[in-house]
């Protein structure tokens, strides 16, 4: 199986990070800078190479990563030094218990790791217990309501190129798999229920991501100028991957 590191160490081709950027990562910046201030404490779990982290950090806000991966930790730390911040911004670690206490952060983001738990709603729920009354938080998973990614995931990368059949399984939450590990992919309805009983109040919720372009390769991402009008339009519950921002209530939920 492959590890964490190891998808640390690929690299991207520079059209295909392009492609990501525009697709996806405007977006989530522009929710980023309406969730969190300069001040805030905010904490990436699962952070990979830190690249919110060192965003944030450069607006003001303590920004501290988390990652299974020492590989990842260590690249970002090395990125931090270069920008003048604190290598400790960059810790290693179980995202299900995060090293904090307490309801001592503003701020949590996770994007693309909550739907990797199968316990998730206990992980969803000791991390709102980490935020204070009001904390923001911000969550990425796959949607189970496109199947695109079923073409080119399963199919394509898995059974063509790695001649490995991983057949998922269909969930009333949506889809379970094991393409990278163990893996759920969600439905729009059940992600915000997830969240609401966690004790979180729903600020916005969209997705990304309305063509697989980002994992075709440099040559699709140049030949096909369509990719491009796709990518700029931010659709409607219809793109391949789910994004929620939240606050914590401060006081009882509503039924």
């Amino acid at each position: 199986m492959t590890s964490w590191d190891d998808l640390h160490r690929r690299r991207e081709p520079a059209a295909i990070a392009a492609y990501r950027e525009l697709a996806s990562h405007r977006f989530l910046r522009a929710t980023l800078a309406r969730l969190f201030v300069a001040g805030d404490t905010v904490l990436d779990i699962g952070c990979g190479r830190g690249e919110f982290v060192l965003e944030l950090a450069g607006r003001g806000v303590n920004a501290v990563g988390l990652d299974s991966s020492p590989l990842a930790v260590e690249t970002l730390r090395q990125d931090l030094r270069q920008s003048g911040l604190d290598p400790r911004r960059a810790l290693t670690g179980d995202g299900r218990s995060p090293p904090f206490s307490g309801s001592s952060l503003d701020g949590i983001i996770a994007l693309g790791l909550l739907e990797h738990f199968a316990d998730h709603p206990a992980v969803l729920a000791r991390w709102v217990e980490l935020l204070k009354p009001g904390g923001r938080i911000l969550l990425q998973v796959p949607n189970a309501e496109r199947w695109a990614w079923f073409a080119f995931d399963v199919l394509a990368r898995h059974l063509l190129l790695r001649r490995r059949w991983v057949a998922p399984r269909r969930t009333p939450r949506g889809l379970v798999s094991r393409i990278h590990g163990y893996e759920e992919r969600w439905t729009a309805s059940y992600l915000a229920g997830l969240c609401r009983q966690a004790g979180l109040e729903e600020l916005e919720s969209y997705s990304v991501y309305r063509a697989c372009a980002a994992e075709l390769g440099a040559v699709a991402c140049r030949a096909w100028p369509w990719l491009e009008r796709q990518a700029t339009e931010l659709p409607a519950r219809r793109g391949l991957i789910l994004v929620y921002a939240g606050r914590k209530l401060t006081g009882p939920r509503s039924a």
